[in-house]
């Protein structure tokens, strides 16, 4: 069985390559927030096959990849 954290950060980065190639601004912005939120909760309780460092290494990419998204969106939104 797939441990749900799994399933949700793959399907995240699934949505990210969907809303990339379909270049709609409101997926992706969601797609980014979903990122942070994923990231959030991997600071707050790890990974359980990982240590602790490779786990807010992990964190803090999709976090970083997430917020980058978002805000990439939204201004191309704006515009």
């Amino acid at each position: 069985m797939i441990p749900t954290i799994y399933l949700v950060i793959s399907v995240a980065y699934i949505l990210f390559l969907v809303s990339v190639f379909m270049e709609s601004e409101i997926i992706t912005i969601l797609t980014g927030m979903l990122m942070m939120s994923i990231a959030v909760f991997i600071f707050i309780n790890g990974i359980d096959i990982f240590n602790n460092f490779a786990s807010i290494m992990i964190a803090g990419v999709t976090f970083g990849l997430g917020s980058y998204i978002a805000v990439r969106s939204s201004i191309e939104l704006i515009k």
